[in-house]
C-alpha cells in the first residue's frame, strides 16, 4: 500500500548521486595529464561520451566498457569553421588520401572528482599535443554545448 510505495521512492532517492553537477572543465597540465574532467560519475559520463562522438560523426570502430575505452577513427583534417570554437559546420580539406582517419582511444577513468577523459594513441600512450587533442577538444566542446543548453 502506501507505506510501501514511500519507502521505494526513498530508497531510489539514495542511489541517485549527490554531484550531478553540470560541469566539465579542460584540464591541460602538459604531458599525460591534458584531459577533461566531468563531475558526475563514470556511468553516466560513458553515455555523455558515447554520445558526443556519435554526434560529430567520429567512427567508433569497438568499445570497452570495463575498462573505460572506446576505440575511434578520427581525421584531424576536419577543421572547425564557425566561430573556431563550436564545431557546428565541418570543412573537409582532402589530401592525395581521401581518408585520414587515424585510430585513437578515448579513455574514461574514474577519480574523487568526477570522471575524467582522455584520448590516447593506439598503442594506450596518453596524448598532450597533436591530432589527438583536436578530438580532446571535439568530445569537450560538444558536451559542454549539451551543458549550456
Amino acid at each position: 500500500g502506501m507505506q510501501a510505495e514511500q519507502q521505494a521512492v526513498a530508497s531510489e532517492e539514495v542511489i541517485v548521486p549527490l554531484t550531478l553537477s553540470k560541469t566539465i572543465e579542460y584540464i591541460d597540465q602538459g604531458e599525460n595529464n591534458t584531459y577533461v574532467r566531468i563531475n558526475s560519475p563514470f556511468a553516466h559520463v560513458w553515455r555523455l561520451v558515447g554520445k558526443a562522438l556519435t554526434e560529430r560523426v567520429v567512427e567508433i570502430t569497438d568499445k570497452n566498457r570495463s575498462i573505460g575505452t572506446y576505440y575511434v577513427q578520427f581525421d584531424p583534417e576536419v577543421q572547425a569553421v564557425s566561430d573556431g570554437s563550436f564545431w557546428d559546420e565541418f570543412v573537409f580539406f582532402f589530401g592525395s588520401d581521401a581518408n585520414q582517419e587515424l585510430p585513437y582511444q578515448v579513455f574514461l577513468t574514474e577519480s574523487e572528482f568526477g570522471t575524467d577523459v582522455f584520448v590516447r594513441d593506439q598503442l594506450g600512450n596518453k596524448l598532450f599535443q597533436g591530432d589527438g587533442i583536436l578530438l580532446l577538444n571535439l568530445i569537450f566542446d560538444t558536451i559542454k554545448q549539451d551543458f549550456d543548453e
